[in-house]
């Protein structure tokens, strides 16, 4: 099961309760920045273009797919464009554990807050629900980045309850 959590990542957006972007990633195939940036391009698209409203909005990332929701969430904040009224993480893998997301963070600079939440400055990110389960192999990195989000004075919580 250790594998699973490894080697697959969902990034998604949900609006108004509807699913409306949804991508499979796997660290090999994944590249930085772009991998994040689609997220910020359907993002964009959707709040510019197509009047959805933030705060009906949520992003949800699984896996790898956690560091990319919260570098596209950088991202956005310090471009000026709106975030989501919430953000869920499940078993995030959001450093170069052990080797396993080395190939999605080796084009990223050392110093890059995108790419190493661990740097990271949350100010302004909406609440966030972090989800681990009991045998996620990578917990002591994504606990680390989520103290650094309360340390920021995010709102945040953890287990099961999403945050509505």
């Amino acid at each position: 099961m250790q594998g699973e959590f490894s080697k697959k990542g969902r990034a998604a957006v949900t609006a108004d309760g509807k699913q409306v972007y949804e991508v499979e990633y796997a660290c090999a195939e994944t590249s930085y920045p772009q991998s994040f940036l689609d997220i910020v391009k359907v993002w964009k698209h959707l709040v510019m273009k197509e009047g959805v409203s933030p705060s009906g909005a949520a992003f949800e990332g699984s896996g790898i797919g956690g560091a990319l929701v919260i570098a596209a969430c950088l991202w956005c904040r310090d471009h000026g464009i709106p975030l989501p009224s919430s953000i869920t993480l499940s078993d995030p893998v959001v450093a170069p554990c052990g080797g396993v997301a080395i190939p999605y963070f080796s084009q990223a600079d050392i110093d890059d807050p995108c790419a190493y939440p661990l740097i990271a400055d949350f100010y302004g990110f909406p609440p966030v629900n972090l989800i681990l389960s009991e045998d996620f192999p990578y917990a002591e990195q994504a606990d680390a980045v989520f103290q650094r989000m309360k340390d920021h004075g995010v709102e945040c919580t953890s287990g099961e309850e999403m945050i509505s």
